[in-house]
């Protein structure tokens, strides 16, 4: 969870006009690195900016999702009666990342790696249409 915390922390954010760039870069499509100079500080203050948004929405998810513990486990309102609405929260927040590393990660790469010809293809289609435009 740490780890997937930094991450969202330094990743920056890019605007959909960066979209395009981002995916010919990442096809290989694009023009080499030297045009990428002006957008990586403007693409950082924008992460930097959306950070304390996305850490104030897991921050509100989680509170919530610790809430609903406490309603159904009614516990009497000491130490001990909160450790098992934390420990059944723990155990939600581990199974998300077990979920998402076991389940959901496998099935977005395999499906983006076994259409990469295909995005490739279109991609090249595409791109001498938009620049004429």
């Amino acid at each position: 969870m740490a780890g997937i915390a930094w991450t969202m922390s330094v990743t920056p954010v890019l605007a959909a006009a960066d979209a395009s760039r981002t995916a010919l870069d990442d096809l290989g499509l694009g023009r080499p690195a030297r045009r990428r100079g002006p957008a990586l500080p403007r693409s950082r203050l924008k992460s930097r900016r959306a950070s304390p948004s996305d850490r104030r929405w897991t921050i509100a998810f989680l509170v919530s999702l610790f809430a609903i513990h406490m309603a159904r486990i009614q516990g009497d309102g000491t130490l001990l009666g909160l450790a098992s609405p934390a420990i059944s929260l723990l155990g939600d927040m581990s199974l998300a990342v077990i979920f998402t590393f076991a389940i959901v990660v496998p099935i977005v790469l395999s499906v983006r790696t076994s259409t990469r010809w295909l995005e490739h293809l279109v991609w090249k289609w595409y791109s001498p249409r938009a620049m004429r435009h």
